[in-house]
């Protein structure tokens, strides 16, 4: 957790910074992903090697949602970003796991 909390604290920090200017709430998706996606390349060490791809994926698709999404941010772009991103993370959790519960 020591390692993914610096950018939980980052992502609160830009979220208000960036909230107080309506202008600026559209970016608020690129900039989550952006930085959730450094979060997870920073704890993959403790995580499977694949997972450092999808932090990966987080940092590229949120880069392209600063560059290129327009001003009105479609719904799709928190929840398809991140609804993916956690499908894939967990597809790849089950697959290195076999399948196995603790439960």
């Amino acid at each position: 957790m020591g390692q993914f909390l610096p950018c939980v604290l980052a992502g609160g920090l830009l979220t208000v910074a960036l909230a107080r200017t309506a202008a600026f709430v559209p970016l608020l998706p690129g900039a989550w992903a952006v930085v959730f996606g450094l979060g997870v390349v920073a704890v993959r060490p403790h995580l499977p090697r694949a997972v450092g791809l999808v932090g990966v994926g987080y940092v590229l698709v949120g880069g392209a949602l600063l560059a290129w999404l327009p001003a009105e941010s479609p719904g799709w772009s928190v929840g398809g970003v991140f609804g993916g991103g956690h499908l894939v993370t967990a597809l790849i959790l089950r697959h290195t796991t076999g399948g196995e519960s603790d439960a």
